[in-house]
């Protein structure tokens, strides 16, 4: 008995293909440089909210978090009520091409960069619609903008840019928002990766913008600087309308109660988070030392990942360096070819990644910077 075929626009679709972030199959532990992950952990204090909670992993969470969205608001200086917490930010991108995009609409999407905003508008049945970055791997607000039609409804902009790393300017996305105001879309940007901009002063946030109630909505997440990635829980600071848009095609209870209860412990260490992101600047400084001293060419990042150029496809680039115990990210799925993201780490970390380079480099040489 044939079973029914799914909508044939699926089979089209590639499978997202996370890092891997496993144990290779013998010898010691792998050097986990794959997925953007916390190398130095979540907080104490969200570890042992987690235990406190699970006693009470029988009972449903509160379904709005709403004593989560208050912290959030109050850090952020926003209403309660422009806050809508979502299972991490892949789920808040599924909701809002749901809510945004119908058949035959489309988003307007960088390329290269996250492919969840690319997946998410083709199942809703809308088009994306790629633009370029600029030669150093940044999001063009202008092209975005340019690339704008009639039936588009949403504009992602990922800042700093994964896989890539470079952040945009507050200033030139307000200026994209303030150009698009009156055209009925609406910009999405992304700063999961927003806490290892450096400096914060010259590259701030996007939440201004939602303090203005201009059309935008900012996705974060508590995966990356706050280290609850297995957790998956993540937030969006959008208008008012648009919160309640997306929490009208949210699932109940999306966000688990030890979620709920380890990101809220996690706001409230901000020692923590400070030595995080603080190791994380000083690993991302000197590995693009240790680049430029090589010649070797890349994307220089304000994210908590350094992308290089390798010397062949990225994935056996990145199945040589698992032979040697050191997992990295092949940017193909991306839409960027022949690189590999390497996650910032610990110092031991990133001294296996050097050591496994030069075998890596001499099999595969790597492209340099002429002189």
């Amino acid at each position: 008995m044939p079973l029914l075929d799914p909508r044939p626009e699926l089979w089209k679709l590639p499978r997202y293909q996370p890092g891997r972030s496993g144990e290779v199959a013998s010898g010691a532990p792998p050097a986990l440089l794959a997925s953007n992950e916390n190398a130095w952990g979540p907080s104490p204090a969200a570890v042992e909210a987690v235990r406190e909670a699970a006693a009470l992993m029988h009972r449903y969470p509160d379904p709005g978090g709403e004593e989560l969205s208050a912290r959030l608001a109050e850090r952020h200086r926003l209403d309660p009520g422009q806050i809508l917490l979502g299972d991490g930010a892949d789920q808040l991108i599924r909701l809002l091409a749901l809510a945004y995009v119908a058949p035959g609409q489309t988003a307007v999407i960088p390329r290269p960069s996250f492919q969840a905003y690319h997946l998410a508008v083709t199942v809703a049945g809308g088009l994306s619609v790629p633009v370029g970055l600029t030669t150093n791997g940044a999001v063009d607000p202008h092209r975005l903008a340019q690339a704008v039609s009639p039936v588009t409804r949403l504009v992602f902009l990922c800042t700093p840019n994964n896989p890539t790393g470079p952040a945009v300017p507050a200033a030139d996305v307000r200026a994209m928002v303030e150009r698009l105001a009156d055209r009925a879309v609406l910009t999405v940007v992304d700063e999961a990766y927003q806490e290892f901009v450096d400096p914060l002063d010259t590259l701030t946030s996007s939440l201004a913008l939602v303090r203005a109630n201009l059309p935008v909505v900012v996705l974060r997440t508590f995966s990356k600087a706050y280290g609850l990635a297995g957790l998956r829980i993540g937030w969006a600071a959008a208008p008012k309308p648009v919160i309640d848009a997306l929490a009208t095609v949210r699932e109940p209870f999306s966000v688990n109660r030890l979620a709920l209860a380890a990101a809220y412990a996690a706001l409230g260490d901000t020692a923590h988070l400070e030595r995080v992101v603080s190791a994380t600047r000083r690993a991302r400084r000197l590995f693009w030392d240790q680049v430029a001293a090589r010649r070797l060419i890349g994307f220089e990042s304000q994210a908590n990942f350094v992308t290089v150029r390798g010397g062949a496809p990225g994935p056996e680039v990145a199945a040589a360096f698992a032979r040697q115990g050191v997992m990295v990210r092949a940017t193909e799925p991306f839409g960027l070819a022949r690189h590999i993201r390497v996650t910032m780490g610990t110092d031991d970390d990133l001294d296996r990644f050097w050591t496994a380079w030069a075998d890596v480099d001499s099999a595969l040489p790597f492209p340099r910077q002429s002189v």
